[in-house]
């Protein structure tokens, strides 16, 4: 009831008391004054003294670390100077770090001082934190009242999307031979040795392994890395036309950390990879290549880019090619044109597919990968991937 609803506010029934107290003491007793006011000195004090308190207050918020991943701890710093000479009691920070219940309680405050407080904030979604305005807040000393200032903030956080680490790689296709990056996958005559196997003819007497010949009675040859370089092109779909959800289990959010754990897997083979997000592009093989690509995955709004969805395929990559997208947005592929040539697709399925819209394997070519709810895919996609991994 909107005409009740302020009454379940202190000041409501405070306020309701107060005129019944002077109205006792107007036409039944003059000692009714006394409850009166004590209700007026109660309101006046609630009321003002929060935002008195909060008048002579600067205060200010960093970070002890610059750059961290989601489920790590890290440690927030809060310096607040008092320019008066009371002290404040009963101060919260609020805001910022998308918690619904205060994210610190501060006990008190001395006249005149400058204190620093730090506590442990665990982020459990990535993105720029703080992400609102934090403030300060108190309604002491009997809450009726809640004032607040802002705090300024030195420094953001970039909290990168968290990843997994991948065992096995799929096949990629060379493009050309390097001798300075090996593939341990691939025999070669360069790098370290990876082990030893019969002589076939036309290999060459230099790689004859003599000891190993001797004990076998037979001729044994040494196999060593190949050179290799390889140029993949992993497309992230970060379009909100292809994305459900919101907080840490959106379909958005588990298609950047999948990304992310295979442009580092494959990256970390010293593979050429190029990470496409709609129109950008960025090149992990340059230097610091992998953190301007965390970094920029932290940037990505919650909701997903509002520019159209990156194209499922374009142009040829010699290495291969991996699209990190959604059913919905394969959908609409699948429903505007026939693909004559599918790339390795990791397919997160969102959580109103299938009930207007046809099933993603039914519509089309099965996806590479195929991840049926955000809730199984911590589990689900390195075992998916481990299974591609051997079966390619």
């Amino acid at each position: 009831n909107r005409f009740l609803r302020w009454l379940k506010h202190p000041i409501g029934f405070l306020s309701i008391a107060g005129l019944v107290s002077a109205t006792f003491a107007l036409f039944l007793n003059s000692f009714a004054w006394v409850p009166f006011g004590a209700i007026v000195v109660t309101l006046t004090l609630g009321s003002a003294w929060p935002w008195i308190g909060l008048r002579g207050l600067d205060a200010s918020l960093s970070w002890e670390e610059k750059r961290c991943s989601e489920g790590d701890r890290v440690k927030v710093r809060l310096r607040i100077r008092n320019r008066c000479p009371w002290p404040v009691w009963g101060l919260s920070v609020t805001g910022g770090f998308r918690q619904d219940a205060p994210s610190a309680a501060l006990a008190r405050v001395a006249g005149l001082s400058e204190v620093e407080f730090s506590w442990d904030f665990v982020p459990d979604e990535r993105g720029v934190y703080p992400v609102t305005p934090p403030y300060i807040q108190t309604g002491f000393p009997f809450g009726l009242w809640t004032s607040q200032c802002s705090i300024s903030v030195e420094q953001e956080l970039l909290v990168r999307p968290k990843t997994v680490r991948l065992n096995g790689l799929p096949d990629l296709t060379s493009s050309q031979s390097s001798e300075e990056h090996l593939s341990d996958r691939k025999a070669g005559d360069l790098g370290d040795i990876l082990g030893t196997r019969s002589f076939r003819q036309g290999d060459s007497l230099r790689r004859v392994h003599w000891a190993q010949s001797a004990r076998h009675q037979h001729l044994v040859v040494t196999e060593r890395q190949s050179g290799v370089e390889s140029r993949v092109c992993v497309r992230i779909d970060a379009s909100n036309q292809s994305h459900l959800g919101s907080g840490k289990d959106s379909t958005l959010n588990w298609t950047l950390r999948i990304a992310a754990s295979i442009c580092q897997a494959i990256n970390d083979e010293h593979t050429h990879v190029d990470c496409v997000i709609g129109d950008d592009v960025i090149c992990l093989s340059q230097t610091g290549g992998l953190r301007r690509l965390m970094d920029y995955l932290a940037r990505i709004p919650e909701s997903g880019h509002s520019g159209g969805a990156t194209a499922i395929r374009s142009q040829h990559y010699a290495g291969g090619e991996i699209v990190c997208t959604t059913d919905r947005r394969r959908q609409e592929v699948a429903a505007g044109r026939r693909l004559k040539r599918c790339p390795r697709e990791v397919v997160i399925a969102s959580e109103n597919a299938g009930d207007d819209a046809p099933s993603s394997r039914s519509s089309m070519r099965s996806p590479w990968l195929f991840i049926p709810s955000t809730n199984a895919a911590s589990t689900e996609f390195p075992r998916q991937w481990q299974r591609a991994c051997r079966i390619a």
